[in-house]
């Protein structure tokens, strides 16, 4: 969980705005909701709540992003420098914001992808919390498909041991 991608997306069918956090690694979705606005109070709830969810596990260290106004990644200078309030809130949980380049989707391809996956099925599922279910645990084709490795299972292959160590003494008090 080293490094995440963040990105929006409009959902043709009901209008609804969607923002969603994907693990580049093992390319679980850590957060997701849907809103009737992009901004950037949105995108920083979607951030907390990885925090929240995933953060006592291992902390996302980087986090890749276009350059959308929600983040305020539009204001780069020909140095590189930007603030915003997204960036500062990222800086304040020790998250790396790491611009994409400019016109060069295929930086933020993952979560891109991920996007198309969700117009195709969304609907299929009676709600958004179904349909990361299903998502996150169902065999994926560019993890270890041969054996059905699921992003889900990706994520708890991959963590360090220490982290995986670290949650047996907070659950079960080793």
């Amino acid at each position: 969980m080293s490094a995440g991608h963040i990105d929006w997306h409009e959902d043709p069918v009901s209008g609804l705005k969607i923002c969603a956090i994907l693990d580049d690694s093992s390319r679980k979705i850590l957060s997701i909701d849907e809103f009737a606005t992009i901004n950037t109070e949105n995108s920083i709830a979607v951030v907390e709540r990885a925090v929240q969810e995933y953060g006592s596990i291992c902390s996302l260290r980087e986090l890749i992003m276009d350059h959308g106004s929600e983040f305020g990644a539009h204001r780069i200078d020909e140095n590189g420098n930007w603030d915003s309030e997204f960036k500062r809130y990222l800086e304040s949980q020790d998250i790396r914001p790491i611009p994409a380049r400019v016109k060069h989707p295929q930086t933020n391809g993952k979560i891109e992808k991920w996007f198309d996956t969700y117009r195709r099925f969304r609907y299929e599922f009676e709600s958004l919390d179904d349909f990361i279910l299903w998502y996150n645990d169902r065999p994926h084709g560019s993890l270890d498909f041969e054996n059905l490795e699921s992003p889900n299972l990706a994520f708890w292959r991959r963590l360090p041991q220490e982290a995986i160590f670290g949650i047996g003494i907070r659950v079960f008090g080793w």
